[in-house]
């Protein structure tokens, strides 16, 4: 970080390190005023709301990729093609094929999960909910 001017190496500290202690003893007036309204939200019982519902949000779309995905494999493993999920199901064909492509064994990946079903229920989120 010696390439790094010293007022966004403080910054970058403060990311790893956001105290009050640390912000009281900060030089940068801006890593103060961004201390101040982290503090804000931090209270703010309107944010732990709004916070609690996107997490289970996103709790929800990820248990929807994962559902979404076995029955995609299951589809493609009995034979139907890609066109013909996507048109049954009625999802994004780009979906399906990135679905396949990432988990289905033959199609020249093996069948993953954790990361990989992780990045099935983003794609959900991305691609599907402006359908749903």
């Amino acid at each position: 970080m010696h390439d790094v001017d010293s007022e966004m190496q403080e910054f970058l500290s403060y990311v790893e390190n956001t105290t009050d202690d640390f912000a009281s003893q900060a030089r940068s007036l801006l890593i103060k005023e961004i201390h101040k309204k982290v503090t804000k939200v931090k209270e703010s019982r309107e944010m732990e709301v709004e916070y609690m519902t996107l997490l289970q949000r996103d709790r929800e779309n990820l248990e929807l990729g994962t559902m979404l995905a076995t029955k995609i494999i299951k589809l493609y493993h009995k034979g139907t093609s890609s066109e013909d999920i996507a048109s049954s199901l009625q999802l994004d064909l780009e979906y399906v094929n990135s679905v396949i492509s990432d988990h289905a064994p033959g199609a020249g990946h093996p069948v993953l999960y954790g990361r990989k079903l992780f990045r099935t229920a983003n794609l959900f989120s991305d691609h599907l909910l402006p359908y749903l």
